[in-house]
């Protein structure tokens, strides 16, 4: 009794994930999560609204970014479940209310106390409109747990 195509597919499929493995099509960019998580953040404290912020780098070789698009003045947003390992530098960009896009190199992880085992918020803080306006502030998840409980800004 002959097998009807689907059941030929289906035993090929099964080969063909015998032989490569589960994870086969499976692209490495789909880095699990790291453990512990940590997120980048972006708080913009300049008295005018910024536009296109995002920080880009390699992550298991492939282009990897966090955005917070728009962050109006005095907000903050987050990008969260970024991979592992914390990045080295990230070029930072942004484009200011006058339309001037700006763009920096920025050292991350040699700003992080304890990397291996840090969980919260790296926070790009953006001071004033210039190339140089920002400071990079890691905030720990007990930290930022403390300042809420105390019914403070969570934001650097």
């Amino acid at each position: 009794m002959p097998l009807c195509n689907s059941m030929i597919l289906l035993v090929q499929f099964l080969c063909l994930l015998t032989v490569t493995g589960c994870n086969w099509g499976r692209p490495d960019w789909l880095t699990p999560v790291r453990n512990p998580e940590y997120s980048f953040g972006f708080y913009n404290a300049t008295k005018g609204d910024l536009d296109y912020v995002k920080a880009e780098w390699q992550a298991v070789g492939h282009p990897w970014r966090a955005g917070g698009g728009h962050v109006s003045s005095g907000i903050g947003a987050t990008d969260a479940f970024e991979p592992d390992p914390i990045p080295d530098r990230v070029t930072l960009s942004w484009t200011t209310p006058d339309g001037i896009a700006h763009k920096r190199d920025v050292a991350v992880a040699s700003k992080v106390d304890n990397i291996n085992h840090f969980t919260g918020t790296i926070w790009i803080k953006f001071v004033d409109l210039t190339d140089d306006g920002f400071r990079v502030i890691p905030m720990t998840k007990a930290e930022t747990d403390s300042l809420a409980w105390q019914h403070k800004s969570i934001y650097p």
